[in-house]
């Protein structure tokens, strides 16, 4: 499996692909099919071209905002339903997916990260080689739950 730091990937994917190639690994994970990281930067430029992907509302110049979680999985071959935000404590239904939201401070700016989760509020997969910092040594701030509707 790919990751955002891998060699190849575009400057957007690297410093702010992480929930993107989470997505990538859940698909992977429940269709048990790998997806290579060439098809992963045409589901990016895909899901830019549809609005699914877009300039952070909230940050300008930060890019890879996930503004539509449920075209990310169908253009990666996963029909899901996103339940949108639930607190670090969820614990997740059979069906449903985590992804795992992670805050570090670095002395001057909080940094933040998303890793995909086992359900349980372990991570599976991180994005960033070999694990990042902020999932290593942050604090586990919230999850997003995606409920996969035929697993």
């Amino acid at each position: 499996m790919f990751h955002q730091n891998s060699i190849g990937m575009p400057e957007r994917v690297h410093k702010w692909g992480c929930y993107t190639a989470d997505i990538a690994a859940a698909t992977a994970a429940v269709t048990k099919k790998e997806i290579t990281q060439s098809e992963f930067l045409y589901v990016v430029t895909e899901a830019e071209k549809q609005g699914a992907l877009v300039e952070d509302p909230n940050v300008p110049g930060e890019f890879m905002y996930v503004w539509d979680v449920e075209k990310i999985f169908h253009l990666m071959g996963l029909e899901v339903i996103y339940l949108g935000h639930r607190n670090k404590y969820y614990l997740c239904q059979a069906d449903e997916i985590e992804m795992l939201h992670w805050r570090r401070y670095n002395g001057s700016k909080y940094i933040y990260h998303f890793t995909f989760g086992d359900g349980r509020g372990k991570t599976i997969y991180d994005s960033w080689a070999p694990f990042s910092i902020t999932a290593r040594e942050g604090e586990l701030k919230s999850k997003r739950i995606i409920k996969v509707k035929h697993w």
